[in-house]
């Protein structure tokens, strides 16, 4: 890493360590809801981060949204339908995004930033019944059930691999643009929201649960998970697939542990077979760490990163990222402030010569 990115890291540290004083809660109001036979909660999250970012050939500092998540708004409401079977309702919706797409340009390599939603665009929306002991059924706009097996952690990072890389093209070694975006070529397998559905999801038993959907237009998915304590250790493992009824399947799984010290490792793994296409995409990744309570604002969790990526749009393209992420957490507020550092390395089958790029994140998260 070269002298000015070591630099901007430590003007990063120094702003991380900035904050380690105490912080006083500050007590919300209350709302009511226009039913008063159910319980209301509105809330929500605001990102922001610092994003630098070297493609090897530019460099530049960007101001925008977080790349962990939109900022959002939610609300919820639930109330007995009985003794034993809740019914609720959940409304989430993204923020539009401000300055959240970086790029160094396609002719000029001049830094540019650009929004990536023109409007708040509606995330989830169902209704659920919970039974006490029967598990819970949803129907709406919700996550697939195999969500959550295959890219679970501990470890604390603003975002998958992708996500840091923004709108960046990959430069060569003579310092001219490729022409491929830096994210076709490093990405996730995972299933994510992408239909109306329903859904279930079954109570623990002895540490395992099931879990389940029916998408509308066809396909669906099904998840299994454990988590329970083996050897003093706690242990959760997952596996999941979903068929998306277009002919694209995805199956994958992970599994993640933690000791009493702070000490974690997880590894996830996912595969993609794409209909009528030779690129099926394999990604693999391995987070471990410590996350232990080290000042007076919350838990600090430092860890380290490697991900790989076979395939994500072509047969044979590669990208590869190391790196490292320090979280902090506003216990007081009920926050964080991550920084990270990542690394990336590409290549296909052509053996083009990239050049590497270089990425270093503040952000911030603020929940109310």
């Amino acid at each position: 890493m070269e002298i000015k990115t070591l630099l901007k890291a430590s003007v990063a540290v120094g702003a991380l360590l900035a904050v380690a004083a105490p912080v006083d809660a500050v007590a919300g109001g209350k709302v009511s809801a226009g039913n008063s036979k159910v319980d209301m909660t509105i809330a929500g999250r605001v990102h922001r981060s610092i994003h630098y970012i070297d493609d090897g050939t530019h460099d530049a500092v960007f101001h925008g949204a977080g790349i962990s998540s939109n900022s959002e708004m939610w609300v919820t409401g639930s109330g007995k339908l009985t003794e034993s079977v809740t019914m609720g309702g959940y409304l989430r919706w993204d923020i539009a995004k401000n300055d959240a797409s970086h790029s160094f340009g396609s002719t000029t390599g001049a830094a540019a930033t650009a929004d990536t939603e023109d409007t708040a665009q509606h995330k989830y929306e169902y209704i659920y019944f919970k039974h006490a002991s029967a598990g819970t059924l949803s129907i709406g706009a919700i996550e697939p059930g195999a969500d959550g097996t295959i890219d679970t952690h501990y470890g604390s990072f603003a975002g998958d691999h992708n996500a840091y890389l923004s709108g960046t093209d990959i430069t060569t070694t003579g310092g001219a643009f490729s022409g491929t975006e830096a994210a076709s070529l490093a990405g996730k397998v995972d299933p994510g929201l992408d239909s109306n559905r329903i859904r279930y999801d079954s109570a623990s038993f002895s540490g395992f649960s099931l879990h389940g959907d029916v998408e509308y237009g066809g396909g669906g998915s099904v998840g299994v998970k454990y988590s329970g304590t083996v050897a003093g250790l706690t242990v959760a493992v997952a596996a999941g697939y979903e068929a998306d009824g277009g002919g694209s399947d995805i199956q994958g799984g992970s599994i993640k542990v933690k000791h009493g010290s702070g000490i974690h490792l997880a590894v996830n793994y996912g595969e993609q077979d794409v209909e009528n296409s030779t690129a099926d995409p394999e990604w693999l990744r391995v987070v471990g760490g410590y996350n232990a309570k080290m000042n007076s604002l919350g838990n600090t969790n430092i860890s380290l990163y490697y991900s790989k990526t076979d395939d994500q749009t072509t047969k044979g393209n590669e990208g590869e990222a190391i790196g490292i992420g320090i979280g902090q957490k506003l216990d007081a507020v009920g926050g964080n402030i991550q920084l990270d550092y990542m690394t990336f390395d590409f290549s296909d089958a052509a053996s083009t010569d990239y050049q590497d790029i270089d990425v270093l994140l503040l952000e911030t998260s603020f929940n109310f």
